[in-house]
């Protein structure tokens, strides 16, 4: 292994490290013709690959057709919006001060445990 490939290496170890899921941001797209949405990722060289295109599908509901793609793109939409709801449950905690509500820290601390796995 040559010293680039080491250091990217060991930059994606530590990234891994640091975060245990795909750096965002995160978009949905519809999958045509079919109730369904896929959560791409933009740019991630350290996670081995350009991109996570369908890293994860939302499906609507078959039973109800118009309530399934209202419901799927809503859930899709969500769940794209995980790694900015995360940055943000963080940056709350970052800038909490003596007169932050403990009601707001507790909040943002179990939705960042909840975010991470470490509940």
């Amino acid at each position: 292994m040559n010293a680039a490939d080491k250091q990217i290496k060991d930059w994606h170890e530590a990234e891994m490290k640091m975060s245990k899921h795909t750096p965002g941001p995160w978009s949905y797209r519809k999958v045509p013709r079919k109730q369904e949405w896929e959560i791409d990722t933009g740019h991630c060289p350290n996670l081995g690959c350009e991109s996570w295109t369908g890293m994860s599908v939302v499906f609507g509901c078959d039973d109800d057709p118009k309530i399934g793609k209202i419901v799927g793109e809503a859930n899709a939409r969500l769940i794209a919006a995980s790694p900015d709801l995360l940055d943000v449950a963080e940056m709350v905690l970052a800038l909490a001060t003596i007169d932050t509500p403990v009601e707001l820290i507790k909040a943002a601390t179990a939705a960042i445990a909840k975010a991470t796995g470490e509940q």
